[in-house]
């Protein structure tokens, strides 16, 4: 097989390494066959002349830069991407590309055996199997002998294969947003060479990168974020175009520069159209808080452009489901996905307050903190709205359109000087700085569930707002003082430790109906009584 010379040098490098260079009897004879483990996306997998098909390509370097100056990081990319466009090619595709630069995710740990070798392309190859295959060094992990801690033996570098190959849809570089109330929303058009205009999926984690572009490449300045079904129309109106979906990394100046591929009409057309949001959007027009106490504080409403002036609620349904995850996991992870997605509604709060000319801002989710019934609810327009706390309004926030929403998904919001729970105490312990916390809310005393609270942190805000010093403050263990025959009104309380009153938390409202605790929060705080004035 005729030798390359981006293979020469790495042999070399290898062989300066310690590894043979050559093709062994430890390895198969060829590569006949491969595959993705996606459509059109995932790890590239390979049958050897043997018949076995292994699950994943390791490619590795030796550490540092090779004979022609470029660093084994570089050398692994070059390796991948012509790799990537070989592999797609023998798959039938136009080529390929690398997915890391995309979709990092992806690279989950192969599931079977993994090929430890060097796949050595030049990149104009119609299969695989007319690149070489090349014994690596992927088994130096550990300095070899004659290495020390202090002077070690150069390592390895190693990558897993994973690509995306490309469609034969291509874009001439122009775009449009259509369908939005300013033009700095709507949804996304690309022309493609063929000159007609084509609507794109939603892309999934990388629809928020692809919409930082999409606002780049217009010249709009200001926060870019994704929409989903909020816009008019389908954008996807060009024939066979419900087959292509945008991969960008977020730092390219245009979406000539991202990555087109294909996948299936069916999945697309679950996703959506693509719609984005530049600086500037009025999407959203207005909002009021409406059934609190004082203009401070109530649901959120919302009136969107083109919805004919009627006003809606605002949906936390996939907060709802992360709540839910966290209460049946005893893992940390869910918990702290339901504690993400807390902290982004508060930032919504706070944007909500911010446009109110109200200061402050934390999140109350469910409708029962404000007395309305489930009957005597607007309909939801927004749901997944997720602001980082520095926008100007809502409209430069990320949300899509309400499919449907409970009465415990509703979200509210308390801006300063609302005070939602107007009453705390500790009960069933043996001192009075012990016990199940109990709260009162709208005149109702009940209990707290342990399940959807930060314990040290409410702990800490709790017995502050007692008067105990919070020096040695402990959360007990789930029904420590017992549940008590009181009904539960709070699901959760999220504090960062730092706010004066549980009022200033996120608060969660137990479910209409909810009966007594079956995990009540407890609290001990110290012993010493703090004197104030």
């Amino acid at each position: 097989m005729r030798q390359k010379p981006l293979a020469a040098l790495l042999i070399a490098a290898l062989c300066a390494a310690g590894g043979s260079g050559t093709v062994t009897a430890a390895l198969p004879g060829s590569i006949t066959d491969v595959r993705l483990s996606g459509s059109v996306a995932g790890r590239l997998e390979a049958q050897d002349s043997n018949g076995q098909w292994w699950d994943a390509v390791e490619l590795c370097v030796p550490s540092g830069a090779d004979a022609g100056g470029a660093s084994s990081s570089r050398q692994l990319a070059q390796l991948e991407s012509a790799l990537a466009n070989v592999a797609c090619r023998q798959l039938g595709f136009p080529g390929g590309q690398p997915l890391a630069a995309y979709t990092p995710s992806i690279q989950e740990p192969p599931p079977g055996p993994v090929l430890s070798a060097l796949l050595i392309c030049s990149g104009n190859e119609t299969s695989v199997d007319q690149c070489d295959l090349v014994e690596s060094e992927c088994t130096q992990d550990e300095a070899p002998d004659g290495g020390d801690d202090l002077f070690p033996q150069p390592g390895v570098e190693k990558t897993v294969v994973a690509i995306v190959c490309a469609g034969g849809v291509q874009l001439s570089g122009q775009l449009r947003l259509s369908g939005g109330p300013s033009p700095a929303e709507g949804l996304v058009q690309a022309q493609l060479r063929s000159g007609e205009w084509t609507g794109l999926c939603q892309s999934g984690a990388d629809s928020a990168a692809t919409a930082e572009v999409v606002c780049r490449q217009l010249g709009l300045g200001g926060p870019a974020a994704p929409r989903l079904g909020v816009y008019a129309g389908s954008g996807l109106d060009a024939p066979g175009n419900l087959t292509e979906v945008l991969h960008c990394a977020g730092s390219e100046e245009g979406l000539g520069d991202c990555f087109l591929a294909p996948e299936a009409t069916s999945a697309c057309a679950q996703a959506g159209a693509l719609g984005v949001a530049c600086g500037g959007a009025r999407t959203v027009q207005g909002i009021r808080l409406s059934g609190g106490a004082s203009p401070a504080e109530g649901l959120l409403e919302v009136r969107l452009a083109g919805s004919n002036g009627g006003w809606g609620g605002v949906c936390t349904s996939q907060q709802a489901a992360a709540a839910a995850a966290a209460a049946a996991d005893d893992g940390g992870a869910a918990f702290a996905a339901y504690l993400t997605l807390a902290e982004a509604q508060n930032a919504a709060a706070e944007v909500a307050c911010r446009a109110l000319n109200l200061t402050g801002g934390v999140a109350r989710v469910g409708a029962g903190f404000y007395g309305a019934g489930a009957s005597g609810l607007p309909a939801a327009l927004l749901d997944g709205l997720f602001c980082s706390g520095s926008e100007a309004g809502l409209s430069l926030c990320r949300f899509s359109r309400a499919a449907g929403c409970s009465e415990g998904e509703r979200l509210g919001v308390a801006c300063a000087g609302s005070q939602t729970i107007t009453g705390l105490r500790l009960v069933g312990g043996p001192t009075p700085r012990e016990g199940r916390l109990e709260v009162r809310i709208a005149g109702k005393w009940g209990t707290v569930s342990a399940l959807g609270t930060t314990p040290f942190e409410t702990a800490a805000v709790a017995c502050s707002q007692l008067g105990w010093s919070t020096y040695g403050v402990q959360a007990q263990g789930v029904s420590f003082y017992g549940d008590g025959e009181l009904p539960l009104l709070l699901w959760g309380i999220v504090c960062d430790g730092g706010e004066e009153m549980l009022s200033d938390c996120l608060l969660t409202h137990a479910q209409a109906g909810a009966g007594p605790a079956t995990e009540a929060f407890s609290v001990s705080c110290a012993g010493d009584r703090v004197v104030v004035g």
